[in-house]
């Protein structure tokens, strides 16, 4: 006696074979979100909301930082401006002739986005000041996250440099969801952002996400002076009279004057002939960017 062996039709292998590609999908999809996820100590948004807080600024629709509440400066921060020799900043708005008692112009301003746009020329021309370059140094191959971008847009808004020099040993890289291109949008904004890629014989990172301090104070600093900023901070303010200083250090919350000598500060502004080594390429880095 012949036994029938039911057979699977043609829709049912369809359909297994349609789970089996789901399955297969799910699991892939795990396995690279789980490999190209965030790094240990990549900010979370929370954590990006509690620095602009903490800094008291907002971003607008435009990408650009203002603080939530503005203060005029205090004596001690910049000298004395009188009403007459301030400039005008390029985004006021002015209001039209409103025909009143005294017949004069009804004007309107907004706050400037840059600090120094408050001051008159003959303030920022002293020629004691430190010179107005800012320096960045970027080790290791990663990514340059929204933390970054907001220390060098607050440098860009209080300090407006005449050059900001990027020096990385490899260029930061665009994690696989093209969310941090924080990197080349500041670099296509901005002219003065400027790209360098360290040499052999620049030994700028001691590790990764480690620049080397003793590099920053007789290669970058020595012979031109400057700023070396930390690419972790972020400027609430800088008063002007400082660069009138010889050097200035400034510490953050992980670090102090008694760390050692490979700790990172959170920025460092010289004149021109801090004590150290002066490497001639640096001038050609310099008059090439100018």
């Amino acid at each position: 006696m012949a036994l029938s062996v039911p057979r699977m039709g043609f829709l049912t292998i369809r359909a297994a074979q349609l789970i089996l590609i789901v399955l297969f999908l799910v699991v892939y999809s795990m396995v690279t979100f789980r490999l190209a996820g965030p790094p240990p100590d990549c900010l979370s948004v929370r954590d990006f909301a509690d620095q602009l807080r903490r800094y008291e600024l907002q971003v607008d629709a435009g990408g650009f930082l203002h603080r939530l509440a503005e203060r005029p400066f205090t004596a001690s921060e910049v000298p004395p401006v009188r009403d007459r020799e301030r400039r005008p900043a390029a985004d006021d708005k002015l209001q039209a002739r409103v025909p009143g008692d005294d017949g004069r112009a009804s004007v309107e301003t907004t706050p400037s986005y840059f600090v120094y746009d408050l001051l008159p020329h003959e303030h920022l021309l002293n020629s004691s000041f430190a010179p107005n370059v800012v320096y960045y140094v970027w080790c290791g191959r990663r990514w340059f996250e929204f933390q970054h971008y907001l220390s060098v847009m607050s440098v860009v808004r209080l300090l407006r440099p005449d050059n900001i020099v990027f020096c990385y040993d490899s260029e930061p890289v665009v994690d696989s969801w093209t969310y941090n291109t924080w990197y080349s949008e500041i670099a296509d904004i901005y002219p003065f952002f400027r790209r360098h890629q360290l040499h052999a014989n620049e030994p700028g990172c001691a590790g990764y996400s480690t620049p080397n301090m003793t590099f920053v104070r007789t290669y970058l600093l020595s012979g031109t002076g400057g700023m070396y900023v930390n690419e972790h901070t972020i400027l609430s303010r800088y008063p002007l009279d400082l660069r009138l200083k010889d050097l200035v250090v400034g510490f953050g919350s992980k670090s102090g004057p008694t760390t050692s000598d490979n700790d990172t500060p959170a920025l460092l502004a010289t004149k021109p002939g801090l004590p150290g080594e002066m490497k001639f390429y640096l001038f050609e880095i310099l008059t090439y960017f100018l």
